[in-house]
């Protein structure tokens, strides 16, 4: 799905960086959970999360403009 679109192509240039590295040989698993692990991390920042939500038209809640319309629980 088009929400995993920073983390997917980050994991792929890790994933690609890492085999040029070793001479186009597969990976090991341990390898590429390091790799995850840091593509995850590029790619879960404010800004790209804040621009997922605009690209499918999902607008955070305003805490304060919820309680004024609506009051609090």
């Amino acid at each position: 799905m088009t929400y995993f679109k920073p983390f997917k192509v980050t994991f792929r240039k890790e994933r690609d960086y890492t085999m040029a590295k070793n001479n186009y040989l597969e990976p090991y698993k341990t390898t590429l959970a390091t790799r995850v692990d840091k593509a995850l991390q590029q790619s879960l920042k404010n800004e790209n999360i804040k621009s997922r939500f605009r690209v499918f038209g999902i607008r955070p809640l305003n805490h304060v403009a919820m309680v004024e319309n609506f009051g609090p629980k």
